[in-house]
């Protein structure tokens, strides 16, 4: 069995709000350098999720594909 999870990267949540600064650029906002991102939370969810699956049915790894 081969699995795809898609996962994105969004927001920090639990960054302060004083590290988010938005620069206005001439057609579009844009945040500033070093505002950090994470993985979605709820596609960590699905990634454990993928990966309790892929223990229980010894599904393929994408190393060995």
């Amino acid at each position: 069995m081969n699995m795809i999870v898609c996962i994105k990267q969004v927001l920090d949540p639990e960054a302060p709000l004083s590290s988010l600064e938005l620069i206005r650029r001439r057609t579009h906002w844009c945040l500033s350098p070093g505002v950090p991102f994470v993985i979605s939370p709820f596609d960590e969810q699905a990634v454990e999720a993928a990966l309790k699956i892929k223990d229980a049915k010894a599904a393929k790894s994408p190393s060995s594909v």
